[in-house]
């Protein structure tokens, strides 16, 4: 069974939005069945806590490398996280 983190991983390697989506779907149903598979009831509630408990990361995990529609806003990067003087014109 792929672990949530793999799905998660792989799913933020992934440059565009379909395909990561789509990862991410087929990762979880994948996480799902082999839970079912068991047949352990304990397994399958495992696996969908396992879920829930990841949903904030699974749902950044696709947008991770995915480009900002045109026109669209992003709140970008501090300049103490980038390290980068964002200031306008000359030195003072």
């Amino acid at each position: 069974m792929p672990g949530i983190l793999a799905i998660i991983e792989d799913v933020a390697a992934d440059p565009e939005v379909e395909s990561s989506v789509g990862k991410l779907l087929s990762g979880l149903i994948g996480h799902l069945k082999d839970a079912l598979a068991t047949n352990n009831s304990a397994a399958v509630a495992e696996a969908a806590n396992q879920i829930v408990e990841h949903k904030e990361a699974l749902s950044a995990a696709v947008t991770a490398n995915t480009p900002v529609a045109p026109g669209a806003t992003e709140a970008g990067p501090t300049t103490e996280a980038t390290g980068e003087d964002h200031h306008d014109g000359d030195a003072a």
